[in-house]
């Protein structure tokens, strides 16, 4: 296989042009801009927010944060894992050709949804199995089978965790009784260097819908890779439609957007 090394300047400027059908609508001012936010609007569409961000990184410090949860982002690591002095962990390269199986304890997958008013809710879902294939120094195809009774909240405090999560468990929304699994499998992938953007399909509650989503991807040596990425979805497309503008009136400050956003970060080995 012919290996391809990209510096991490590159890799910055590869992710700040992957905008191509990204569909992640970044809302955040530019006043609640984090560095690792920075990372995931380069991915999308809002111009705003990226000109917040190019004028953000102007700041040394900033953009030395910036390319810490850049560096992060490519390599699996958390950003205080990442040393940028090392070259090594400015490099980016691509997996050997092969398939490799996500580990689930090693990856990650939250959620984010809220209501109109702009208050959030983030949780995790755990992954239950999946395989990623490269060939050529690209994405070939793979499969990420998600566990929806595993789905839990991160932000409220622990007496309020167990409601929301039973009612998102329910028939309202997931009804994960009766649809335990959701997958998310893909079949092609445009690629330059280690910037995908995947066109796939994604099923929950039975409901199968094309999706596409942009990702970054990584070795973390000869036998493991890493993929990172961001899917938002419109949950009323998957009959998931509680709360929805769409179909309710009157709701007023108890509407609930309708797009769901899901970041993953998975970690695969041969």
């Amino acid at each position: 296989m012919k290996a391809q090394l990209l510096t991490f300047a590159a890799a910055a400027m590869l992710a700040a042009s992957c905008s191509n059908g990204g569909n992640e609508q970044a809302s955040t001012t530019s006043t609640e801009i984090s560095a690792c936010d920075c990372v995931e609007v380069y991915k999308g569409e809002d111009e705003a927010s990226k000109a917040s961000c190019d004028e953000k990184r102007k700041t040394a410090a900033f953009d030395d944060e910036f390319r810490k949860c850049m560096a992060a982002s490519i390599t699996g690591r958390d950003p205080e894992e990442v040393n940028l002095i090392k070259q090594d962990e400015m490099k980016l390269e691509v997996p050997v050709d092969a398939t490799y199986m996500v580990d689930a304890a090693k990856s990650k997958i939250v959620w984010t949804g809220g209501k109109i008013t702009g208050a959030k809710h983030t949780g995790l879902i755990t992954a239950k199995s999946g395989a990623v294939s490269f060939a050529g120094g690209k994405i070939a195809g793979g499969k990420l089978v998600l566990d929806m009774t595993s789905i839990t909240n991160t932000d409220l405090p622990e007496d309020q965790k167990a409601k929301l999560v039973g009612h998102l468990s329910s028939e309202d929304f997931f009804n994960v009784g009766e649809h335990p699994e959701a997958y998310f499998e893909f079949a092609s992938a445009e690629s330059t260097g280690s910037n995908a953007e995947i066109t796939g399909k994604l099923s929950i509650k039975g409901i199968v819908k094309p999706v596409v989503s942009n990702v970054i991807f990584s070795s973390t040596g000869e036998n493991g890779a890493v993929i990172t990425g961001t899917l938002v979805i419109d949950r009323t497309e998957w009959d998931v439609k509680y709360g929805s503008g769409k179909f309710f009136d009157d709701l007023g400050d108890n509407m609930i957007n309708d797009d769901i956003t899901l970041k993953f970060q998975l970690k695969a080995f041969k």
